[in-house]
């Protein structure tokens, strides 16, 4: 068997450091990454001719 062993500072370090990572990716906004030309644009909705109307309430 060919197992990768590591030392106890070294997955320390690899914990810590994705630790670190998932910090500050979690404080980013998530608006930062989106682009505006997509939240700008209005979506047109065609209703199919031959759909149902639902006009009772419950």
């Amino acid at each position: 068997m060919n197992e990768k062993n590591f030392d106890r500072k070294k997955f320390l370090e690899i914990i810590g450091l994705g630790a670190l990572i998932g910090f500050i990716v979690s404080a980013l906004p998530v608006k930062f990454f989106r682009s505006k030309q997509i939240s700008g644009k209005k979506v047109k909705v065609n209703l199919h001719p031959s759909a149902v109307k639902r006009t009772n309430k419950v």
